[in-house]
């Protein structure tokens, strides 16, 4: 009786509702706000890849000579910002079972992963094998997680390269946490720290062993798919933005970082201009800039191989100032914690998932009007999203959080 009263309770659409437009008291606000940016940001860029003006392949220059189009060509970086907050949430949903029970039930965290990552994602697969999406054969791949170590023209639901990162994070991440508790306390701060740089130095070695060189403005193909499938989904080009976010929820709970950003408001608001700008140029400058017009320059290689990596460090520091009580920090998290943002970061992965289903065959029907492209692609934007919106909603509903409600620990939810 007990069980069949939780599955009600679980399938309840007025309480799903209620907890789609209504934030929680334990969320952190920041996070919110940037799970859905990101998210949205991401869908932007896949909607400049589908509308490709008048054919043109890639449509990289035509976005990039527009100053208010150009920000969509760089929704890569969302995903870092995703990465940034897996591990945040991952980070910290960890850190703090070992510290209330000494220990950290593997057996709990998979299955808490599980059933927060298959029930939708097995759904996704479903839909494109009978929607007959590229690929097929490739699917096996995808329910294993290592699509990303695939061709990238030859893998099924090519978008998901992002998730079986994060699943190969989550496989070895406990693992890597409990050497974090091997050693003294005073020195975890400078292991996490050299574990970032270290993935930073395996991405900066990836890009001078293969000699990798992209321009989005004057493309060699070939030489992109070389460095998609060589660098850009491959976990240890990437582990370095998770890390960012572990770094980040560690700083937070067993260090003073967070009082020191509190006590020094001039300086930690200066720092939070600083990441801004970083983030800014990155994302507006540098997709013009990733070679040297044909030349191997070494800071051609380095601004390629740690611009994500850089954004990530900025987003990682507005995480962190946004913990503090007073002064910038509390405005950040005001801003990324607007209540707006709220239904549309508990969509995310649904969004994520289902968005390319959706946008596909809408693309094609709306065109694209070159006498009026901020007009054509904002019609574009909004058509894609809202479809995306609601599709990702009826998936949430009634299939992704009831089997989250389900979940063993009520501590699950936080993730």
């Amino acid at each position: 009786m007990q069980a069949r009263s939780r599955i009600a309770a679980a399938f309840s659409l007025a309480d799903n509702a209620r907890r789609l437009f209504s934030p929680r008291g334990d969320e952190v606000p920041a996070i919110t706000g940037l799970r859905a940016l990101a998210v949205m940001w991401v869908l932007l860029q896949h909607v400049q890849q589908g509308l490709r003006p008048l054919g043109m392949t890639p449509a990289g220059a035509y976005f990039l000579s527009r100053p208010l189009l150009r920000l969509g060509w760089a929704g890569n970086l969302g995903v870092d910002v995703f990465f940034v907050i897996s591990g945040y949430l991952i980070g910290g949903l960890l850190m703090r079972e070992r510290e209330e029970t000494g220990r950290i039930s593997f057996r709990s965290f998979y299955l808490r992963r599980a059933m927060r990552i298959l029930p939708a994602y097995g759904l996704a697969i479903a839909l494109n094998l009978a929607l007959g999406s590229p690929n097929p054969r490739s699917a096996w791949a995808n329910v294993l997680f290592v699509n990303n170590f695939l061709p990238f023209t030859q893998q099924f639901m090519a978008h998901t390269w992002s998730l079986a990162i994060e699943e190969q994070f989550y496989a070895l991440f406990p693992l890597w946490l409990l050497g974090l508790y091997a050693v003294r306390p005073r020195m975890r701060t400078p292991f996490l720290v050299a574990t970032v740089l270290g993935f930073g130095a395996v991405a900066v070695a990836l890009v001078l062993h293969y000699g990798l060189e992209v321009s989005l403005v004057r493309p060699n193909i070939a030489e992109f798919w070389r460095y998609m499938n060589v660098f850009f989904v491959k976990p240890y080009a990437r582990f370095g933005a998770l890390f960012v976010g572990v770094l980040v929820v560690h700083l937070e709970r067993a260090t003073a970082a967070v009082k020191a950003l509190e006590r020094r408001p001039l300086l930690s608001g200066a720092a939070s201009v600083l990441a801004l700008v970083v983030m800014a140029l990155v994302a507006f400058v540098f997709p013009e800039t990733r070679t040297a017009s044909g030349e191997k320059l070494l800071l051609g290689s380095l601004g390629l191989a740690l611009n994500s990596y850089v954004f990530a460090a900025a987003v990682g520091y507005l995480v962190l100032v946004s913990r503090a009580r007073s002064g910038v920090g509390r405005g950040i998290a005001a801003a990324l914690g607007m209540r707006i943002l709220h239904p549309v970061a508990q969509l995310s992965y649904a969004i994520y998932l289902f968005h390319p289903l959706c946008i596909a065959p809408l693309l094609p029907r709306l065109g694209f009007d070159l006498g009026s492209p901020y007009l054509s692609f904002a019609r574009s934007v909004s058509a894609s999203f809202l479809v995306s919106f609601a599709a990702a909603t009826v998936v949430h509903l009634f299939l992704e959080l009831p089997v989250m409600k389900l979940r063993p620990t009520a501590a699950a939810a936080r993730s």
